[in-house]
């Protein structure tokens, strides 16, 4: 069941679940487990996400220029 339910929505609190079960198994406490699941998280889906939207942000003129100079009909 555990295997299904981590495809949903990215696997969202089962991988987190999971962390913090393999770092109590550690002997790490639970609020220490659950504060590092939370900025693994963090960093492994969402860095990427804001990396993204920034280049975007910063390349937006490139992107609006490009798309002004294509001419479709003249491609023949």
């Amino acid at each position: 069941m555990t295997g299904a339910l981590k495809n949903a929505f990215g696997g969202l609190g089962v991988a987190e679940g999971s962390i913090v079960g393999i770092l109590q198994t550690a002997g790490i406490s639970k609020a220490i487990a659950a504060a590092s699941a939370l900025l693994i998280r963090f960093g492994t889906l969402w860095f990427g996400v804001f990396v993204g939207v920034f280049t975007l942000i910063l390349n937006r003129k490139k992107f609006e220029n490009n798309s002004d100079d294509s001419d479709i009909s003249g491609m023949e």
